[in-house]
């Protein structure tokens, strides 16, 4: 499941993993973090993403595309093959959002407009 999560650093566009009938105008996403690391507890993993933005179904779409390679469901290179050609896998599997959580949001520009804005001096 990792190597799916460090395939996935080396692209862009994210066709395969955007649900039929989206409106979005490009398929382009910044990804910055993919990968799997031990839970609380030795029997939890846990899928870290980041990103300047997702597609709908994004997330979802890419564990269970983890979960379908790690179970040997898809293989890497039919992975990396629907990468390459921006087509969809036909054994792609949604993951519940059960037990997903957005954790943080940054706005880069909001973050560089507060270090302008100096603190009230009284």
């Amino acid at each position: 499941m990792q190597q799916v999560a460090n395939l996935l650093l080396q692209y862009e566009a994210f066709f395969p993993f955007c649900k039929t009938n989206h409106n979005a105008k490009t398929l382009i996403c910044d990804l910055r973090r993919s990968e799997w690391v031990e839970g609380d507890h030795s029997d939890h993993l846990v899928f870290h993403i980041a990103s300047n933005r997702f597609l709908r179904g994004m997330v979802r779409l890419i564990v269970g595309m983890c979960l379908n390679v790690g179970t040997g469901k898809v293989t890497l290179d039919e992975l990396r093959t629907a990468m390459d050609n921006q087509e969809r896998l036909s054994k792609s599997t949604s993951a519940p959002p059960e037990g997903l959580y957005l954790t943080d949001i940054r706005y880069p520009y909001r973050e560089k407009m507060n270090t302008y804005i100096s603190p009230h001096p009284y």
